[in-house]
């Protein structure tokens, strides 16, 4: 078109002859503005603070459980519970999570837990977050194991 060298790019013209009905024709749509007009490029940046954490599950700590099957089936939890006194069964049986590759023969129980969440705490001991794992991590009682958790601030 005359006068089309001088006009500015726009959303208007973008996609211009791409299946509009338009016929690319000498003077309608040049070869080089229909090239042209299927290019986009973005270029950006994103600065993200990021606070990363560390808590500690060491040897012999972090082996309970919220989980209710943690418990053998058909006990209960609490021997006594009043106003005054929370008494837990001292003959509570735990079951044994520890498998064995053998049929038919349970392996010796062992003290182990499957950690899924962390909670994260300020020095005051208020909860500030919990994390939640993708998939359950095993803590035996003799490991020492350490969560990196990241947060975008």
């Amino acid at each position: 078109r005359a006068g089309s060298a001088n006009v500015s790019g726009s959303w208007l013209y973008f996609g211009a002859g791409a299946l509009d009905g338009i016929r690319q024709q000498a003077g309608i749509v040049s070869a080089s503005y229909s090239s042209a007009s299927f290019d986009l490029s973005f270029k950006g940046t994103s600065d993200t603070q990021v606070l990363t954490m560390f808590t500690h599950a060491k040897k012999g700590e972090v082996s309970y459980s919220n989980n209710p099957t943690f418990i053998s089936y058909g006990q209960t939890k609490t021997r006594l519970t009043s106003s005054l006194v929370y008494e837990e069964n001292p003959s509570q049986l735990i079951y044994n999570t520890v498998s064995s590759s053998f049929l038919g023969y349970d392996a010796d129980y062992e003290n182990q837990v499957y950690i899924s969440r962390v909670a994260i705490y300020d020095e005051n001991r208020n909860l500030l977050g919990i994390a939640t794992l993708s998939n359950p991590v095993l803590k035996k009682e003799d490991q020492d194991l350490t969560f990196k958790i990241k947060l975008d601030i």
